[in-house]
């Protein structure tokens, strides 16, 4: 889903969200399903759908709609991602044991929190023009092209994580990230598939999925409006997960030499494989990339 969603796409994301198994460490705040909700939440556009009445200028929509959204996910996620949480009502955050209608809350927390704060974000950033979100939001040749899969790839059960147990995704860093990915645009998702199993950029459990869902869960960058919430799905090893974080995203850094260095650390302090963390570290990314 994208752009501004129809009923049936809200009636489908609130199918996917209930879906979920909503036990007593999931329902915990910073829990990887929480994560994921924040994420779906994310690639639907319920915010920037519901805001572009209330901010016909795009400067404004596009400002407030990115504000908006990293308020919401941090209601939904539990986690502050730039907010103090000592000033937080906490009775007000998402409780994904609700009857409610999930699509419904983020529509009304949307209209409710960006109209609250309109004045002062504004204010803040009445001199930015539509260029400053071209990052976040602009042309993507990786997933704007014919050869495109979108973001919400998956099956009729609400994605890849939902049906195969177990699945392990060693997503690419630095160089090897920009390789893949140019193959995937040059000649698509099968070639960019069998390359990243010669560069050791795969894992069995990928094996029965789409080449295109693949493709996704690989390479589909992270949104910048999530970052911070990386490390605390692996609070055990938060300061690796942030250097790493920032690979995942639509810039990414040019030097990976300090993440290598971290992640060689990280498995001697924790008595593995360099491997292992890899993997950790990319499933918990593409998990908040493709939800």
């Amino acid at each position: 889903m994208s752009g501004n969603p129809s009923i049936e796409d809200r009636d489908e994301l609130d199918r996917r969200v209930r879906a979920i198994r909503w036990d007593d460490k999931a329902v915990e705040f910073g829990s990887p399903q929480r994560c994921r909700v924040a994420a779906m939440m994310v690639e639907s556009g319920l915010v920037g759908g519901r805001l572009r009445r209330v901010f016909p200028s795009r400067d404004q929509w596009e400002a407030m709609t990115e504000y908006t959204t990293t308020k919401i996910a941090e209601k939904i996620i539990g986690v502050g991602l730039g907010s103090k949480t000592g000033q937080w009502n906490w009775d007000g955050l998402w409780n994904p044991r609700e009857e409610s209608s999930f699509s419904g809350w983020v529509r009304q927390l949307a209209y409710t929190v960006a109209r609250t704060n309109a004045r002062r974000v504004l204010h803040s950033a009445h001199e930015l023009s539509a260029s400053r979100f071209e990052d976040e939001d602009g042309y993507n040749p990786v997933w704007d092209d014919k050869a495109s899969t979108p973001l919400n790839a998956g099956t009729e059960t609400g994605g890849p994580f939902d049906t195969v147990p177990g699945l392990t995704v060693p997503r690419p860093i630095g160089a090897d990230r920009r390789l893949l990915t140019r193959i995937l645009t040059d000649s698509g998702a099968e070639p960019m598939a069998d390359r990243a199993r010669t560069m050791g950029w795969w894992h069995r459990t990928l094996d029965g999925l789409d080449a295109g869902v693949c493709a996704a869960l690989l390479l589909q960058p992270v949104s910048r409006r999530l970052k911070g919430v990386l490390p605390r799905m692996l609070p055990d090893m938060a300061d690796v997960a942030g250097l790493y974080e920032a690979t995942q995203m639509s810039s990414d850094p040019r030097d990976v030499a300090p993440l290598r260095r971290a992640v060689a650390r990280e498995a001697r302090r924790l008595g593995c494989v360099e491997w292992d963390v890899w993997c950790r570290l990319g499933t918990a990314a593409a998990r908040l990339a493709v939800g």
